[in-house]
């Protein structure tokens, strides 16, 4: 670390010797895994402002530097700043144990706000710099007298220090740019201090992260952070015991944490010059799901530069999720002897810039048509950057489905790219039409955790049906950077029911994999009893998705899922008949049993549109559509 200047602004308790801060803080800072600060050309400073505030000097207040960015800077700036905070948000704030116990946070503001009054009325210093503007700018320019005038700032601001560093930031040198604000202990809840900013106000563009670290036990800060006030801080509760001086926060281990993350990136990730990776093959629905959003962010309009600097940075956020916990995972898989051939085994986890860069290239021939198909609509489906819901409109959808096919499809034949994803994209619109006619919300998540999905620690995707598992299905964080039943659990979920996606069975049990016609009956119906446990909205993404797939492979000519999902849907239909006739019995109108109700309407549709649209193959659903086809007779009583 070099060419930053720290900056270290004391409380109202006066100044501390820069030898003792700087031990606390190297302390932690190389227990994170940093190098301690002060060396290789760092510069310390640690100005004094108390004499200069509590004096009769009285002083103009120092101009403002900062001027508001033209609107695309601005926004760009704004999106960076929100990502590290979130970064550094998720990283961090589990890192100490639950607090409990009752804290100053509990306290009802109004109450708060007298005991605040109380302690500024008590504490000279914080009154004069509250009260007496020209007091406080004279302090001010005490400290910005003090500061480099261009070049890189870590300011570590304790108590009233922080109230000052943050009236400071429209007012530093133009050239200089703070690479991390922290501000410890801060009373900047209290209404009556600091200058309130909200983000739109905020310099985003001169400041990249500000991290406020608070004790609720701490009475200065009145038990709350300062995001309230605030929006543009990342709190983060730390355990001080309820002290308030500037060495117990200063030598607090989430303090060192911030600043070895912040500027050393000390995120867990996988090595990228490792010799011939072999990525394992559980990503490679993530990788798919990379590949389909690169090609959304290349085509969007090249004057529309907000949505896409939004999706890029989305993209980004998600990327660095995945990696993430694939490192967490990675941890895990060493602690408990996981053998070599673990999806987090080193070399066998996609690194950053394969997600970011290049992940149609990792994927390319992994799948063929047949298997490729449930995976697709799947894209289609989904909200492509969950949880982030952004809009993508179908035209958009469609051209980064086929630029996508064009990477990875294996064998075409004789169907091109644009007529697979021309296919796929009406496919998904009829089956929406015939589940919801009317106009529902399909942005968001595709089906939730439940179905038959099976993911190792969250990452990776393994569709199996749930025999033995008590219907559970263990996902977590990552699965896999999209949330909790995310698209790539609706990607798995859709293979497993629509028997597609060899790819995506391998760990688990493919529907219709049975050997026994028993024991495939005997899947269909613990399937079909994960379906209609599923809230009614993924209810609804589920067997829209299937239907897709069903539709899709007739058009393309690929062996059809019907006559499986048709006695799938029928199960399900059996058993939610069943328990919706006993929620009537005994609680006739309720929410519940309504919401029965509805699921049991969109199986009836589902199963009215597959005859409908004669997708089923088998003899007897052949001998119905002919029956149906046949033209109305007279009804006749055998006398004529």
């Amino acid at each position: 670390m070099s060419d930053r200047t720290f900056i270290f602004l004391h409380g109202a308790g006066g100044p501390i010797d820069s030898a003792e801060w700087l031990s606390c803080i190297n302390r932690r800072l190389t227990d994170a895994g940093g190098s301690p600060i002060g060396l290789d050309g760092d510069v310390i400073i640690a100005p004094e402002y108390l004499e200069t505030l509590m004096t009769d000097e009285l002083e103009d207040e120092p101009p403002a530097t900062w001027k508001r960015p033209a609107d695309r800077d601005f926004v760009d700036a704004r999106v960076r700043f929100a990502a590290t905070g979130a970064r550094l948000s998720e990283r961090l704030r589990f890192d100490e144990a639950a607090r409990g116990g009752m804290h100053w946070g509990h306290v009802p503001d109004d109450v708060a706000e007298l005991g605040v009054n109380t302690v500024i009325q008590g504490w000279p210093e914080i009154r004069r710099y509250a009260f007496r503007k020209r007091s406080r700018w004279a302090a001010q320019r005490k400290v910005l007298q003090e500061l480099p005038s261009r070049g890189s700032l870590v300011i570590i601001a304790h108590s009233l220090g922080s109230v000052m560093a943050v009236d400071l930031l429209k007012k530093l040198p133009r050239s200089t740019h703070v690479d991390l604000l922290i501000t410890i202990g801060s009373p900047l809840s209290i209404p009556k201090l600091g200058t309130q900013m909200h983000a739109d106000e905020f310099p985003v563009d001169r400041v990249s992260a500000w991290v406020n670290l608070y004790d609720p036990k701490d009475v200065i800060t009145v038990g709350r952070g300062v995001g309230t006030r605030f929006p543009s801080a990342t709190d983060l509760q730390v355990r001080t015991d309820g002290q308030h001086d500037a060495i117990g926060y200063l030598s607090n281990p989430v303090l060192g944490e911030v600043l070895a993350r912040r500027l050393y990136d000390t995120q867990e990730a996988p090595r990228q010059d490792l010799p011939a990776r072999q990525l394992h093959s559980v990503w490679n629905s993530l990788l798919l799901q990379f590949a389909y959003s690169q090609q959304i962010s290349r085509h969007i309009k090249a004057d529309d530069w907000k949505a896409r600097l939004r999706v890029d940075r989305a993209r980004e956020i998600l990327a660095e999720r995945a990696v993430l916990d694939a490192g967490r995972a990675r941890l895990s898989d060493m602690a408990t002897g996981s053998n070599g051939d673990s999806p987090f085994a080193v070399g066998r986890v996609p690194a950053l810039s394969d997600f970011l860069s290049h992940p149609g290239d990792l994927i390319e021939g992994a799948w063929v048509d047949a298997d490729l198909l449930a995976p697709c609509v799947g894209l289609v489906s989904a909200s492509p950057f969950h949880p982030f819901g952004l809009k993508v409109d179908e035209d958009q959808r469609r051209e980064a489905l086929e630029a996508t096919l064009n990477l990875i499809r294996r064998k075409r034949g004789h169907l091109s790219d644009r007529e697979m994803a021309r296919v796929i994209s009406v496919a998904v619109s009829k089956a929406r039409r015939a589940i919801s006619p009317d106009r529902w919300p399909w942005e968001g998540i595709l089906v939730g955790a439940g179905v038959v999905l099976l993911a190792a620690t969250g990452v990776g995707i393994f569709a199996a049906v749930p025999a033995g598992l008590a219907g559970a299905a263990a996902m977590t964080s990552t699965l896999a950077a999209f949330g909790p039943g995310g698209m790539a659990g609706g990607i798995a979920t859709i293979a497993a029911l629509t028997g597609t996606g060899a790819a995506f069975t391998g760990a688990g049990l493919g529907l219709g994999a049975a050997e026994r016609p028993s024991d495939a009956q005997r899947q269909s119906r613990l399937v079909a009893s994960e379906l209609v446990a599923l809230p009614t909205p993924e209810l609804r993404r589920a067997l829209t998705g299937i239907l897709a797939v069903v539709w899709a492979q007739r058009e393309l000519e690929l062996k059809s899922s019907a006559p499986m999902i048709d006695g799938l849907l029928h199960d399900a239909l059996d058993a939610l008949s069943a328990e919706l006739l006993l929620h009537q019995e005994i609680a006739e109108g309720s929410p519940e049993t309504k919401d029965l109700a509805s699921k049991r309407e969109l199986i009836e549709r589902a199963l009215e549109w597959l005859r409908d649209e004669r997708l089923l193959s088998d003899p007897t659903s052949r001998k119905q559509a002919h029956l149906a086809s046949l033209p109305e007779q007279p009804y006749s009583d055998g006398r004529d």
